[in-house]
């Protein structure tokens, strides 16, 4: 288990509302493992990008003074598998992945996979709702991550 995973079970702030899917061309998409024919990675692709595109302006917005370098750095250090699959698995997107048979459980449950899956999600989100609705929950997540990191570090002091 990840310090990420740690972290969040022990965190007492409730997690923000995941956005519904409402086409279920979408859902079956999100939820087909990349190793199955039409799997999940295209509507990952843009998830990730959709991610990358929302923390970006979450930290500009938390920190208008940021360089570049240090943009680049805080970006990394949310827009991570482990970060990702951490957000799969508290929001219970796990346990519906659909997978071949043939797919080793490792691969199954890996945190590429996981990552992945969220990305997905988001993908799906932004194709369904658009951008504000993902936004709004992409910020709403950053924000719940960043105080839930504080609450654990204020709890540690």
């Amino acid at each position: 288990m990840s310090a990420v995973y740690e972290v969040y079970s022990r965190s007492e702030l409730p997690l923000p509302e995941l956005p519904q899917l409402k086409t279920r061309r979408l859902w079956d998409m999100v939820f087909t493992h990349s190793s199955l024919p039409n799997g999940n990675r295209v509507i990952a692709a843009l998830g990730h990008r959709i991610i990358g595109t929302c923390v970006t302006e979450w930290l500009i917005d938390a920190d208008p003074g940021l360089n570049n370098t240090e943009l680049m750095t805080r970006h990394a250090e949310r827009v991570n598998d482990p970060l990702l699959a951490a957000f799969a698995d508290e929001h219970a997107l796990t346990p519906r992945l659909q997978y071949s048979k043939s797919t080793h459980k490792s691969s199954r449950l890996s945190t590429e996979a996981k990552a992945t899956l969220f990305a997905a999600y988001v993908g799906a989100v932004y194709r369904d709702h658009g951008y504000v609705i993902v936004k709004d929950w992409i910020f709403a997540l950053m924000d719940w991550d960043n105080d839930t990191m504080l609450q654990i570090l204020r709890q540690a002091a």
